[in-house]
């Protein structure tokens, strides 16, 4: 509207004031996203992101697309400005690569508080892809880190179906501390099922089926020894 009230009245106010004041209103546009951006940093390095800095982020986000897609506005601000704001928010998703990464080592641990530990990092994963355009550049990541949790999970009962199998083996030992380990890791893992369907569900009900068959050949087994007292 200045720089129209600039050719509109230019013979009746002072053209290099009109000039100045456009200017300083553009830039206080630009300073003030640029400012926003600058807000959002401290963001990453937090701990926890909570639901108010996701709708920070994406208020941040929504003033872009609102000059970007006003003619009247993205006319008088600098493409590159504008750029450059949206660029600084996008990079920023490299923290979400960062708390992937530690989900991952997290599993590859393979202690009993892997899972549980993991569960608070998946829900900041989560939290952060509520905002369209960081979804978008974490699928990959979000769903490979997903996998490696799941598969962690299988691991954990082809281990413990291995040694419960065991137990109604001739001339095997098998370890109880492992089985009682895994069970508790496994325990650990259940809200997976809130994000990936009955995954965890199938996964406790393939071992809880093997104890009851090794239950069942122990009770064979107990049944068809005769103990001699010498009566």
């Amino acid at each position: 509207q200045v720089q129209k009230a600039i050719s509109l009245y230019e013979n009746h106010l002072d053209k290099k004031d009109m000039q100045s004041q456009y200017q300083k209103t553009k830039n206080l546009i630009i300073a003030h996203l640029q400012d926003a951006v600058k807000d959002l940093k401290t963001i990453w390095t937090q701990s926890e992101i909570k639901e108010k800095d996701v709708n920070d982020i994406q208020t941040c986000l929504d003033i872009y697309d609102a000059i970007k897609t006003s003619s009247s506005l993205k006319s008088h601000i600098l493409q590159s400005a504008l750029n450059d704001i949206y660029n600084n928010v996008i990079r920023q998703a490299s923290y979400f690569e960062e708390i992937a990464k530690k989900v991952v080592q997290l599993v590859e641990n393979k202690n009993e508080k892997s899972l549980s530990s993991a569960e608070i990092l998946i829900k900041q994963l989560i939290l952060m892809r509520k905002i369209p355009v960081l979804e978008n550049k974490t699928s990959e990541s979000y769903y490979r880190t997903f996998s490696t949790l799941s598969d962690f999970l299988l691991d954990l009962k082809r281990e413990t179906l291995a040694e419960l199998a065991k137990i109604s083996q001739e001339h095997q030992s098998f370890d109880d501390e492992r089985i009682y380990e895994n069970l508790v890791k496994l325990e650990s893992g259940k809200w997976i099922s809130t994000f990936r369907e009955n995954i965890h569900i199938d996964i406790m009900q393939n071992v809880q089926e093997e104890i009851h068959e090794q239950l069942k050949k122990l009770k064979v087994d107990l049944t068809n020894i005769s103990i001699d007292f010498g009566i």
